[in-house]
C-alpha cells in the first residue's frame, strides 16, 4: 500500500467520529447508566427549585406581619403553634402548586409522547428505568429537606423586626442547600470521601447531598436510613424552633431577638 493511501486512510479516521458505546456497571451488574439518574434525580431538581422559588417567601412571610404590626391581632385568636404551622402548610402547599404546573405537563408528555422524545445524551423517555426504593427515598428527602429548611427560615425571620435585615442572614442558610453540588467529582468517584460523608449527615447540606448521592447511585441504603433520620429530626426541631420565635419575636418591632436570648427565656 502506497504512502499516499495510507495517509488518506489516517486523514479519513481522524475526520470521522468514532462511534463508542458506554456501558457502566455496579456491583458487577450491568446498569442503565445516565438513564437511571433521570428519575430519583427530579426530586433533588425539584427540591432546589423549590427553594429558589419559596426562599423570599420564607423570609417575608412572617416578617411583613411584624412590619404591618397585625401579628398581636392575629395571636389574639389563635395559638402561636397554629399560625406558624398553618404559615408553614400553606408556604409548601404554595411552592407545590408552583411545582405542580411545570410537572403535569412533563408527566403527560411522558404518558402519551414517551417513545418520541428524547433527553440530552439521547436518553428516550421510554427507557428510563423506575427503581422503587431510589424514588422512595428521593420523595422522603423531599418533603422532610423542605420541611426543614422552611421551619428554620421562617424560625430565623420571626426573630429580626423587618424582611431587609433578616435578608442579609438569611444567606448562609440558603447558600448551604447548594455547596454539595460543588462536591459532584467527589460524589461520583468517591462517595465515601469524609466531605462527602460530612455534607451527607450535617442537617443543612444532608437534603442536598442525599438526592444527589440518591440519583447518581452511591447512597447505600444504610446511609439514606441515617441521613433521612437526621433530616426528619430536623425538621422536627426547626418547627418546634420556629414555633418558640414566633412566640417571643412577634411583639419585638423595633429590635432583633437574639437566639441566647430566645432559649433563656421561660414559656
Amino acid at each position: 500500500m502506497s504512502s499516499l493511501a495510507k495517509n488518506s486512510q489516517i486523514t479519513q479516521l481522524i475526520q470521522t467520529d468514532p462511534s463508542v458505546t458506554t456501558i457502566t456497571y455496579k456491583n458487577g451488574r450491568q446498569t442503565n447508566g445516565q438513564a437511571s439518574i433521570v428519575a430519583p434525580g427530579v426530586f433533588m431538581l425539584a427540591f432546589l427549585v423549590l427553594l429558589v422559588l419559596m426562599a423570599s417567601i420564607m423570609i417575608t412571610g412572617t416578617t411583613e406581619e411584624k412590619e404591618n404590626r397585625v401579628a398581636e391581632i392575629m395571636l389574639t385568636s389563635m395559638k402561636s403553634s397554629s399560625l406558624i404551622l398553618g404559615k408553614i402548610l400553606s408556604i409548601l402547599v404554595l411552592g407545590l402548586v408552583q411545582l405542580l404546573t411545570v410537572v403535569v405537563p412533563l408527566v403527560l408528555a411522558y404518558i402519551l409522547f414517551k417513545s418520541h422524545i428524547s433527553l440530552p445524551g439521547g436518553i428516550s423517555l421510554s427507557h428510563i428505568p423506575l427503581d422503587p426504593t431510589a424514588i422512595t427515598f428521593g420523595l422522603l428527602f423531599f418533603v422532610c429537606g423542605l420541611l426543614m429548611f422552611t421551619g428554620f427560615l421562617v424560625g430565623l425571620s420571626a426573630l429580626f423586626p423587618s424582611a431587609q435585615e433578616a435578608g442579609r442572614y438569611m444567606g448562609p442558610a440558603f447558600i448551604s442547600a447548594f455547596i454539595p453540588i460543588y462536591s459532584i467529582g467527589y460524589i461520583i468517584s468517591s462517595p465515601h470521601a469524609l466531605v462527602v460523608s460530612v455534607f451527607t449527615y450535617f442537617p443543612l447540606t444532608a437534603p442536598t447531598m442525599a438526592l444527589l448521592r440518591n440519583a447518581v447511585g452511591t447512597l447505600s441504603v444504610s446511609e439514606a436510613l441515617i441521613s433521612l433520620g437526621v433530616v426528619a429530626a430536623s425538621a422536627v426541631l426547626t418547627l418546634a424552633f420556629a414555633i418558640r420565635a414566633f412566640r417571643y419575636g412577634a411583639m419585638e418591632y423595633g429590635r432583633r431577638v437574639s437566639i441566647k436570648e430566645l432559649f433563656m427565656r421561660s414559656e
